[in-house]
């Protein structure tokens, strides 16, 4: 299996990501980093990235993290606690890890921090994986 390959593919066939400005940066077995620009476009009426967002990320994060086994994957469950909020210019760093790879679930926790290294939020997702190939 070829990781470059399986990020190049979801950098390239994730119209939300491509559309919300969410890049998967870096690709391991069972870790995944995906950034994101804060925008105008991102926020909420208090001028601060919308719960969205982060969520937005974390669940991406995870969900690249599971495609490093080369399977499709969909979302079971989120959980996510937000902690601080970002505003325009910052850059949004979800980090996941896989907690445990199970043979139809994995189980995920993602840190999100902005570009300092602050803490925004942290998250637990489930997944559940599909007997689809990546096709790369």
């Amino acid at each position: 299996m070829n990781l470059q390959k399986i990020k190049d593919y979801r950098n390239q066939f994730s119209p939300y990501c491509r559309k919300n400005g969410i890049y998967l940066e870096e690709l391991a077995q069972g870790y995944a980093r995906v950034t994101k620009a804060v925008t105008e476009d991102d926020l909420n009426p208090l001028g601060f990235a919308h719960g969205g967002v982060y969520f937005a990320v974390a669940d991406t994060a995870c969900g690249n993290a599971v495609a490093s086994h080369g399977y499709m994957a969909v979302t079971v469950s989120g959980d996510y606690n937000f902690m601080r909020s970002a505003k325009v210019g910052d850059t949004i760093v979800a980090e996941a890890r896989e907690i445990k790879a199970g043979k139809t679930l994995c189980v995920l926790e993602c840190t999100v921090k902005d570009q300092e290294g602050t803490l925004l939020g942290k998250g637990t997702f489930t997944f559940f994986l599909l007997d689809q190939k990546i096709d790369c």
